[in-house]
C-alpha cells in the first residue's frame, strides 16, 4: 500500500483520496503508509486525504494526533460522513 500511495503522486492526479470506509483494521505499518502517501503528494503539490473513515481507523488517527491532518474538517465527524 506505501508503494501505490506515494506512486500515485508520480501520475500528477488533481488530488488523492484514500477511501477507509471498509478498512477495519490500521497499525503503525497502514499509518506509516499513510503518512508516505501524504509526504509524497505534499511534494508534489497535490492535495491529499483519507474520507469516509471507518470508526476504529478513526480512533487510530485520533489517538497519533494524525485525524486533523488527514481528514481536518472537509469530513463530518460521523463516520462514514462526506
Amino acid at each position: 500500500m506505501r508503494d501505490l500511495l506515494v506512486d500515485l503522486s508520480g501520475h500528477a492526479p488533481p488530488q488523492i483520496v484514500v477511501n477507509m470506509r471498509h478498512v477495519g483494521f490500521i497499525d503503525s505499518t497502514g499509518i506509516g503508509a499513510l503518512m508516505a502517501g501524504y509526504r509524497a503528494a505534499r511534494e508534489a503539490g497535490i492535495p491529499y486525504r483519507v474520507g469516509q473513515v471507518a470508526p476504529f481507523v478513526e480512533r487510530q488517527l485520533r489517538i497519533t494526533g494524525l485525524y486533523e491532518l488527514f481528514v481536518g474538517t472537509a469530513q463530518q465527524d460521523t463516520p462514514g460522513g462526506e
